[in-house]
């Protein structure tokens, strides 16, 4: 299914970033359908996300060539399955957020720099919804520290 997005540039450096980091994990081409369906499986069970939208340390955005206009229109194919739960995940993140509502191509920067914040700060992968027994043997290595 194609899927379509005005993203930022801010966006769009995320997945360059994710591409670079996919590429070194899947054999053969990594395309943008591939990137977002990734990161949305890697961020799906995230509850964090005012976090995740306040943090600007972790990922230097210094180098960052900022296009003129509304963004960049983004194509990809991805499964239903994505396309639905990234329009249902736009629809929630005003519950995390101070805002009422977010645009796709928002909540797409969102999931592609969770993503990455996932990869590289251990403060946001103790964050994802843990099931019970999961949640008790993390308690339980904590205690054994």
């Amino acid at each position: 299914m194609e899927f379509q997005a005005r993203v930022s540039s801010e966006c769009m450096y995320y997945i360059s970033l994710l591409e670079e980091i996919y590429s070194k994990e899947i054999t053969g081409a990594v395309t943008r359908g591939i990137v977002l369906s990734k990161a949305f499986e890697e961020t799906k069970n995230l509850n964090n996300w005012l976090q995740i939208s306040e943090d600007t340390h972790t990922i230097p955005l210094h180098n960052i060539e900022y296009s003129k206009g509304y963004g960049v229109k983004i194509k990809a194919e991805i499964n239903e399955k994505t396309d639905r739960g990234i329009r249902n995940l736009k629809i929630e993140l005003p519950k995390y957020l101070p805002v009422r509502s977010v645009t796709i191509g928002v909540t797409v920067k969102l999931i592609c720099k969770a993503a990455i914040l996932l990869r590289r700060d251990e403060k946001f992968r103790q964050t994802e919804i843990l099931s019970v027994s999961e949640h008790f043997e993390h308690l339980e290595e904590k205690l054994k520290k």
